[in-house]
This record gives C-alpha cells, sequence and structure tokens, in this order.
C-alpha cells in the first residue's frame, strides 16, 4: 500500500468515528463501527489493485462489510443497521456525485451522463450487495433455527444432552398468561368500558385492536380503545378504570397457572437467575405477586410502559438479560404472547411458549417457540425432564 492508501484508510476510519458520534452511537458499539469504516476503505483499495471494475469492488466490500454488521449486531444486541450504516460511510460516492452535479450546471450534458451512469453504478453497487448480504445472513439463521427448532420438537436427544438443553441459567417470565391465570379480565374491561361508556356490555374492540393492547403498555392500550372507539374523555380516563378494576382482581382474586409455584421453586433452589418483563405496570404486578406468595423468586421488574416499547420490540428482553448477566443465547423467555415468542425468538433467545385460552396465534406459538406447553399442560413438564 501507497503512504496515500494508508492515509485514505485511516481518514475512512476517523470519519465513521464522526458519523458514529452523530449517530448517537457510543461506547464498545462506537469503535466496532469505526472498524467497520476502516475495513471498507482498506479491503475496497485491497480489491482495486486485482478487480479493475469499481462496481464490482463495491458490491464485495458491501457484501463482506454488511455480513461484518450482521454478526457484530448479534454479538452485541444491537440492531444491524446502527453498523451497516456507519461501517459503509467511506464508500459513499460523493466525489462521483459532486462532479456530476458540477457537470450538469455546467451544461456539460456528454460528462454529466457518463458521471451520472457511473455514480449509479457504485451506488446500485452498494446497495445489491447489502441486500445479498441481509438475505444470505436471514436464509442461514432461518435453516439453523428450524434445524434447532425440529431437533427440540421431537426431544432427539440423549439424556445427558436434555439436561444441558435445559439447564435454566436465567429467565425472563411473562406475567399475565404465563404465571397467573388472569388474560380473563380483558373481557372483564371490555364489558365495563362498554356498559359505563356506551351502555353496551357485548362491547369488544375488533380482533386487531384486542390482538394490539394485549402487548403495548397500558397507558398506550388505553388511549388506542379512545382513540379508535371514542370512549371516554382521554385514555387517562379509560387507564384509571382499568388500573383500579385490575387492582381489585390482582390483590383478592389472581391465581397462579397449574405448576407454577412448583416449577419457580425448582428453579430458585437450583440457582436459576428469575425476573418479570411485562406490559404491566410494576406496582399492579407487586400486588399479584405478593397476592400468589411468588415475590422471593425474582430480582426484578421490567416494564414496558416505563420503557415505552411494547413487546414487538425487543428493548424490554434486552434490558432484562443485562441485569440478569448471562448471554442473550442462554436467556430463556417464558411468553404466552405471539408476538413477544417471535420477538425474543428473533434475537437468539430460547423461548416457552405458554398455552392461555384467552391469547391469540397458539399454532404461530407452536412453530415458533423452543419449548411448548400446551392445553392440559403445565410447567411440571419442565422440571421432569431437566
Amino acid at each position: 500500500m501507497t503512504k496515500t492508501e494508508i492515509i485514505q484508510v485511516l481518514a475512512g476510519f476517523v470519519g465513521t468515528i464522526g458519523f458514529a458520534v452523530l449517530f448517537n452511537i457510543r461506547g464498545k458499539r462506537l469503535w466496532v463501527a469505526a472498524l467497520g469504516g476502516l475495513l471498507s476503505w482498506l479491503m475496497f483499495v485491497i480489491l482495486n489493485t486485482y478487480i479493475a471494475t469499481e462496481a464490482v469492488c463495491y458490491f464485495i466490500v458491501a457484501w463482506l462489510i454488511s455480513t461484518y454488521a450482521e454478526i457484530m449486531a448479534r454479538v452485541l444486541k444491537t440492531p444491524t443497521t446502527t453498523f451497516v450504516t456507519t461501517s459503509l460511510i467511506p464508500l459513499i460516492p460523493g466525489s462521483s456525485l459532486y462532479y456530476t452535479m458540477a457537470n450538469a450546471f455546467q451544461g456539460d450534458l456528454e460528462t454529466f451522463l457518463q458521471k451520472a451512469i457511473y455514480t449509479l453504478q457504485l451506488a446500485s453497487a452498494l446497495a445489491l450487495g447489502i441486500i445479498v448480504s441481509t438475505t444470505v445472513t436471514k436464509i442461514l439463521y432461518t435453516i439453523k433455527k428450524e434445524k434447532r427448532r425440529y431437533s427440540r420438537r421431537y426431544w432427539i436427544f440423549s439424556k445427558k444432552r436434555r439436561k444441558n438443553f435445559m439447564k435454566f441459567q436465567s429467565i425472563i417470565f411473562d406475567m399475565d398468561g404465563t404465571l397467573v391465570d388472569s388474560l380473563m379480565l380483558w373481557d372483564v374491561l371490555w364489558e365495563k368500558l362498554g356498559t359505563d361508556y356506551l351502555s353496551d356490555k357485548m362491547f369488544r374492540p375488533n380482533d386487531s385492536d384486542d390482538k394490539a393492547v394485549r402487548t403495548l403498555p397500558l397507558d398506550k392500550a388505553m388511549d388506542l380503545i379512545h382513540d379508535h372507539y371514542h370512549i371516554g374523555k382521554n385514555g387517562a380516563e379509560l387507564l384509571k378504570t382499568a388500573n383500579t378494576l385490575i387492582e381489585d382482581f390482582y390483590s383478592s382474586q389472581v391465581q397462579l397457572k397449574p405448576g407454577v409455584k412448583e416449577f419457580l421453586e425448582h428453579c430458585y433452589k437450583n440457582g436459576t437467575n428469575m425476573c418479570i418483563a411485562s406490559a404491566t405496570v410494576p406496582y399492579l404486578i407487586k400486588i399479584a405477586l405478593k397476592h400468589c406468595e411468588i415475590e422471593k423468586y425474582f430480582s426484578k421488574i421490567f416494564s414496558c410502559g416505563e420503557i415505552g416499547k411494547g413487546k414487538e420490540s425487543p428493548d424490554v428482553f434486552l434490558m432484562a438479560s443485562d441485569f440478569l448477566g448471562t448471554h442473550i443465547q442462554e436467556t430463556w423467555v417464558f411468553e404466552d404472547s405471539c408476538v413477544a415468542i417471535k420477538t425474543a425468538a428473533e434475537i437468539g433467545m430460547k423461548t416457552v411458549g405458554i398455552y392461555d385460552k384467552f391469547n391469540y396465534g397458539q399454532e404461530e406459538i407452536k412453530k415458533t417457540a423452543t419449548v411448548y406447553i400446551d392445553e392440559g399442560e403445565s410447567l411440571d413438564k419442565l422440571i421432569a425432564n431437566v
């Protein structure tokens, strides 16, 4: 490499840091992004020595750097775009675009068209490289997940391997429908809102809204119901009604689902780290845990409401996993929600899907979950296989 090329590579590294800071990337993720920028221009310089067509070089580098971004995103539990966007900054054909526009303003149509086509080739090569990398990664990940699901579904393990597979180092539990039998509360709430505001105790949201609210923080769920059905003065008024109803139920009526207490005790004695991640607000969760006498098993409660995102986003699971201190692939998520199961599985967590007659998507949960607790089964099933 020439002195100029070395300076260019270092400039790619420093320039990427600048853009990473601009995109609010911090800590070790900043250096991973910067390394990607350095590697992208270094690869281009090396490839361009042997391949005369720059567009081909751009395609290969974009493919390799996008693959690097996919890998680091999984290692650091960060969206892939965080690293793809910044690491490919040095390859953006800025000079080509500049000369294209300069020739356009100067009226040099022939040179303008040449530069425009060249710039388009480079941009297309970048985009194609990213698409190919993303597609290949997704296919490989899907194949791996399907193989894992097949082997786990039919339990083709020796006794020793089965014990290792079912060793729960850390568990993130949902509460409603997973630990406690409480999802019928949604039907009670709809009847209450219908009776109080519409004089119609048969009121029910449509299926789409009914599914949506079950994984949203309760305040956002009530905002949705108010906006879509014009019930009450605002979402806050509906939230107050819902909280009163839920608090009364949790403090006096809620019951554990079958086998839960036995499973929690088993995990507790075996040193499993456990916490709760729920769309329900923490103070209501604490009321339910106290009523069911299972507070001691959980080291922390994570609320979607406090984070500001529902379980269609992985944030609550990532925060809980970081707190528990285990690698994401060694962290189990116990859920009855199809949306939550898919979210956890997509970021590499093992999942236990739990049947609940009041929830949607049971067949989809069966397909997605690592292990499924079917109708008529309980968490005792897992104790027997440890």
